[in-house]
């Protein structure tokens, strides 16, 4: 997923909780891996990045 999503980190941060990856989801919204249930992603539903 890293390589078809770099700028969300994903191999140095497993993409949970951390400040760089809550940024990227800010810019870029959310892909179709990010779980709906994570109050930070949900914010965000309207907003996927395919």
């Amino acid at each position: 997923m890293d390589k078809e999503y770099p700028m969300y980190d994903l191999k140095n941060n497993k993409g949970y909780g951390t400040k760089k990856h809550l940024e990227a989801i800010k810019q870029y919204g959310i892909t179709k891996y990010h779980r709906l249930s994570y109050k930070p992603v949900s914010d965000y539903k309207d907003k996927i990045n395919n």
